[in-house]
């Protein structure tokens, strides 16, 4: 007997029977210590699986509304922006035309909005910049490039255009693509605005006043009609596909698959991950091995660390060839040639998982296409590398590792839900081929990605999003693989508490099935009624007492001290807040107080005191507090360099 790991021994084994016969002998037994608690819960009984899948409803013709307005549509000339100019002034609506360099910066669409301010109400801002005069685009670095200049860029810029202007009424925006929409008759899917899409899903959480709509057309001068009829009526549905006279309503719906069996795993074959040194990566080589893979190609941009490097042994030990291959897989020429190596090297390549992947949170004001990018290359420009080089071969499955985001929409992650749509829409679009295709919109797992992330799980527990078990992960990806599904969702959802933490999106008819809900807003609850008397009864002292010790209430829950401790003349940086949590108190005041309110508003009232007053405002308190007695004025040569750098850091505060 002999050591080969940390873990692992290695024997020479003769065994007799009683009588001292030799009965069998084993040459190179491996003896692995086991956890046992890892032993039990993988034999445990399995939860089921909470899948869904968005699909496509006929719905419809919207309702006819005459409401006379102005729209302002974002777009270059062309027949098709021709026939909607046309199409709405036949429905006596005033329309103009603002071409899109109008919108290449926020500060300018600014102008350019607030100079139109004027006149009749603004009804609609219409981005139709995504349209263009192909089917499909192709799918190349440069055609990718320019299709999110001229859609997601210029949609990041309308949005934060009307959040900056902050009207009290403001026009509802609108999102128009082509050939996006995954109906079960089309021939072909353009993923290359997907990504305008995901930005319009996080737009309800971020910006609610906006009512952002998405809707995909074709290239038929005939859906203008439809076109025109679903602006003018104004209806709640938030993303719509028209094809002539049809109209389409997206829904995410719960999902129960039937079983099925995946295409097996061969010992004789190579399967390829990106991403494959994370810990998404990992786990998927495990479960590959596991199920018979004895070649894998782990493909990332960066050597392992001594923990990844242990992980990787520890694949070898189980009987795998493993190779590490160095590569930016957003990089054509470098995938193309790593592809080659491998060809020469290891068994014919029959399965890719794609779990490369980047993240740059933050709330859509702070958001740019610069930012957009890194986010984007691993993701979309990764897999439509992979798409293209590996066409002609005959693959036995291609996963897209996407998100849960991609489906449900979230806060402060515009990019991230941007690219992962983007995956979706790929994978339908290769099945469109008649190529194998699986994009997975993975939930949080526990103790691997993001779930390692420190007070992530915890955090998004209380928003009702629970963690998947990483041993229930090998069962949804061949459960996924065999269902022959372009899409699949997989994340446990508590609807009632998600809700809670996302009020607004308790009127989302997309994910109203999902919800188990009509797409109505929810009665207030006892404690919120109880809150709103106590703000319109009683004296101006009282409900400014009341008011105070909610918003107290609320901050001290968010950061987790105890109310007594909160310090309402403290920034909210100071009490630790960023953009996120700002948002969380955000969304907690507009579920209590009945308002919509800015997602900016800790950074434009930035104490409690302050935020107090704003709020009171709001609420229709017309009598202002007592004026604050005016401070002495300073003598700056009087001060010490530490009082001057102090005062500094206050002013910048």
């Amino acid at each position: 007997m002999r050591q080969a790991g940390a873990d692992c021994l290695l024997a020479d084994l003769d065994l007799c029977d009683l009588q001292g016969s030799l009965v069998l002998t084993a040459v190179g037994l491996q003896l692995r210590r086991i956890d046992f608690a890892a032993v039990r819960a993988r034999h445990a009984p399995r939860p089921a699986i909470p899948y869904m899948a968005p699909q496509w409803q006929p719905g419809p013709l919207p309702a006819p509304a005459a409401r006379p307005g102005r729209w302002l549509l974002l777009a270059d000339p062309g027949p098709l922006v021709d026939a909607v100019i046309a199409g709405l002034r036949a429905r006596d609506q005033a329309c103009e035309q603002l071409p899109l360099h109008l919108a290449a910066d926020p500060e300018t669409l600014v102008q350019a909005l607030e100079s139109r301010r004027e006149g009749l109400p603004l009804r609609g801002l219409v981005h139709l910049g995504a349209l263009g005069p192909d089917s499909v685009a192709p799918l190349d670095p440069a055609a990718l490039d320019a299709a999110q200049r001229r859609g997601y860029g210029l949609g990041l810029h309308a949005v934060q255009a009307l959040a900056r202007l902050a009207w009290r009424d403001p026009p509802r925006l609108w999102f128009v693509t082509q050939h996006l929409a995954a109906l079960p008759d089309a021939a072909a899917i353009d993923p290359t605005h997907a990504p305008l899409w995901g930005l319009g899903r996080t737009v309800p959480f971020e910006h609610p006043e906006l009512r952002c709509k998405r809707v995909d057309i074709d290239d038929d001068l005939a859906t203008v009609d439809a076109l025109v009829a679903e602006l003018c009526a104004d209806d709640p549905d938030e993303e719509v596909a028209l094809r002539g006279a049809r109209r389409h309503l997206a829904r995410v719906t719960p999902l129960e698959l039937p079983p099925a069996e995946a295409p097996p795993i061969r010992g004789d074959a190579t399967y390829l991950i990106t991403g494959g040194l994370g810990g998404l990566g990992l786990l998927a080589a495990g479960w590959l091995v596991d199920r018979g893979a004895r070649h894998l190609a782990l493909l990332g941009r960066s050597a392992p660390g001594p923990a990844q490097a242990e992980a990787v042994a520890a694949l070898t030990r189980r009987g795998a060839r493993v190779e590490l291959v160095h590569v930016d897989v957003a990089d054509l020429d470098a995938l193309a040639a790593a592809l080659h190596r491998l060809d020469l090297a290891m068994p014919p390549l029959r399965g890719i998982l794609h779990a490369a992947g980047a993240l740059d949170d933050g709330l859509i004001a702070g958001q740019s296409l610069e930012r957009l990018r890194p986010v984007l290359a691993p993701k979309l420009y990764g897999a439509c590398n992979l798409h293209r080089l590996t066409q002609a071969r005959p693959l036995d499955f291609f996963v897209l590792y996407s998100s849960v985001s991609a489906v449900l929409g979230a806060p402060g992650l515009a990019n991230y839900v941007a690219a992962n749509a983007a995956l979706d829409a790929l994978a339908h679009h290769r099945r469109r081929l008649g190529l194998p295709a699986t994009s997975i919109d993975w939930g949080l797992f526990s103790g691997v990605g993001m779930g390692l992330v420190a007070d992530a799980g915890a955090r998004l527990s209380s928003r009702g999003v629970g963690d998947l078990r990483p041993e229930d992960g090998a069962a949804i990806l061949f459960e996924a693989i065999a269902s022959a599904r372009p899409q699949l969702g997989v994340a446990l959802l508590d609807s009632q508490q998600w809700l809670e933490f996302y009020p607004q999106r308790a009127a989302s008819t997309v994910l109203a099935p999902l919800l188990r809900r009509g797409p109505r807003t929810r009665p207030a609850a006892p404690a919120t009624a109880a809150l709103r008397a106590a703000l319109h009864d009683g004296d101006l002292a009282s409900r400014r007492a009341a008011l105070d010790r909610f918003i107290t209430a609320q901050v001290a829950e968010i950061v987790r001290i105890d109310p007594a401790r909160v310090d309402r003349d403290l920034p909210f940086r100071q009490l630790g807040f960023d953009s996120l949590l700002g948002l969380e108190l955000r969304n907690r005041l507009e579920a209590g107080l009945g308002l919509t309110l800015s997602a900016t508003l800790i950074w434009t009232w930035p104490t409690v005191q302050d935020l107090a007053r704003h709020l009171g405002e709001r609420l229709g308190w017309d009598v202002p507090p007592p004026a604050p007695a005016p401070a002495p004025a300073l003598d700056l040569d009087t001060l010490s360099d530490q009082e001057l750098l102090e005062l500094g850091e206050q002013l910048l505060t």
